[in-house]
Order: C-alpha cells, then structure tokens, then sequence
C-alpha cells in the first residue's frame, strides 16, 4: 500500500470498484439492531455473499406516523435483516430475533411485504447477475423464502387481510 501511495480507503476504493467499496461511507450497525453474534463454522467466499444494499426510502404513507418515524422503524427492521441475510444461512435464533424486532418496531404487515420484497428481489437479481441460476443458488432461496414466509410473508405468498 505504501508503495501505491494508498492512505486511505477513499485511496483504496478509488483502485477498483468492488461492490464492498460501497460500504466505506456507511455507518456501522447500530448496537441495537445487530442480532447476537455466533461463530461461523466455515468463511464464504465473496461470491456466495451477495449484497442487500438500502435502497432510498420512500416517503412515509403510514397513517398517523410522521414519515421520518417510519422511514426509522423500516431502516431499524432492514439493518437486523442485512445482518441475519449477510451469511445467507438463516438459524431459528435469527428467525426469532427477527420476529422479536417485527413486534418491538410495531411493523405494520404492509411495511414488512416491503421490506422482505426488496430483500428478496436484491438476493435474487445478485444471484442472476451472471445469467445463471445453480442449485445451490436455487436452494438458498427456497430457504429465504421459507425464512419471510415464518417472518409474516415472502413473495409467491397470498396476500390476506389478516396480519401476522
């Protein structure tokens, strides 16, 4: 690095555009999101991690909730969503956690459609970037659809008037 006269990550970043450069301006996980760390049992490669990058909220249309109460609440559920996704391996602890973080945050089931729609179309169009879908791949998301469907509802899934 020092002999590329690298310094800084702004000096790294502007090298080579990996999506994890995406990052460098963004804060840490809140301590009040980030679900209990457990150990990994083996390291994923970059390529069996795709992104779940935050999108630009739309303004708020809750009724009778200020839109930046909202755009909090749906920003607090997709932080702990982004950690328990980040691994793609999806625990019963973390579905838990996630249930938990649903009533805390007072997630009506229209904001939490949104919010695992985006997840899920994101994990999707990362594992389609190469035009191929493998088994492995295919796998994986059965599996993250199972996860939203316990969570109050994943995509495919019927739209009903009751809530969770």
């Amino acid at each position: 690095m020092r002999q590329q006269n690298l310094r800084t990550f702004g000096d790294l970043a502007a090298r080579k555009s990996y999506k994890f450069f995406e990052s460098f301006g963004d804060p840490p996980f809140d301590a009040a999101t980030a679900p209990p760390v457990k150990s990994a049992t083996r390291m994923k490669s970059r390529g069996e991690m795709p992104s779940v990058h935050e999108e630009e909220d739309p303004e708020a249309k809750d009724p009778g909730t200020s839109p930046s109460l909202a755009r909090r609440t749906r920003r607090q559920y997709w932080e702990a969503m982004k950690s328990v996704l980040a691994d793609l391996v999806i625990t019963d602890d973390e579905v838990e956690y996630l249930a938990r973080k649903q009533e805390e945050l007072g997630l009506e089931i229209e904001q939490i459609r949104s919010l695992h729609a985006r997840a899920f179309a994101q994990v999707l169009l990362d594992f389609t970037d190469d035009r191929w879908l493998d088994d492995r791949e295919a796998a994986t998301l059965h599996r993250l659809y199972r996860c939203f469907s316990r969570l109050g509802w994943a995509p495919g899934d019927p739209v009903s008037s009751q809530s969770r």
